[in-house]
């Protein structure tokens, strides 16, 4: 991945390149840990919980209370 201008980046993603804008990306530094979401949810922030959708990465929270999972 390289920047182009400062508002898309190029990448490569399996067999296809192209351009993203570059706040879809978060750098990921080497032993930083990353969760892959396998189902989507719809978070209720009222209740202090956040919505994911399927195949989204993201980093754990900081503060870690608890995780419940729905089957």
């Amino acid at each position: 991945m390289r920047r182009e201008l400062s508002l898309h980046l190029s990448g490569k993603i399996r067999d296809k390149v192209g351009f993203f804008p570059a706040n879809f990306v978060q750098r990921v530094r080497p032993g930083e840990r990353v969760w892959k979401v396998n189902a989507g949810f719809h978070g209720n922030r009222d209740h202090g919980q956040m919505s994911v959708k399927e195949a989204q990465v993201t980093r754990p929270p900081s503060t870690f209370y608890s995780i419940s999972l729905i089957v």
